[in-house]
């Protein structure tokens, strides 16, 4: 791998595999992958795309990668979103999948207090 953003990434492979679990895949861009994110992943079965950029660049995405993010987020259970931080990836990760965890949670709580009253 060459360059900071490689080396990033390869970073943020390396902690995700290690602290997060799951499945995690570099998406080699080219040509014809230009909207795919640099690093997508499933855990607990939730999706999870990562576009990451340099430190020193600024946090932005093509118009087209941002759309991508975007229709990824809206479009069901995944958590899609750019970063230039290993720190802030696991972060926002670990962050998402409690968060998931809770509702999940909340809903089994609920569902079965239905059941008691019927």
């Amino acid at each position: 791998m060459r360059g900071p953003e490689a080396r990033l990434t390869k970073k943020v492979l390396n902690r995700l595999r290690s602290e997060v679990g799951g499945w995690w895949e570099k998406i080699h861009g080219g040509q014809f992958k230009k909207d795919l994110p640099d690093i997508i992943g499933c855990v607990n079965g939730l999706f999870v795309a990562i576009e990451l950029k340099a430190p020193y660049r600024k946090l932005r995405g093509t118009p087209l990668q941002e759309y991508t993010l975007h229709q990824i987020t809206m479009k069901g259970k995944g958590l899609a979103f750019l970063s230039s931080s290993v720190d802030d990836v696991i972060e926002r990760v670990q962050l998402y999948l409690a968060n998931v965890a809770s509702i999940k949670s909340r809903g089994h709580r609920l569902s079965h207090r239905r059941e008691k009253k019927v």
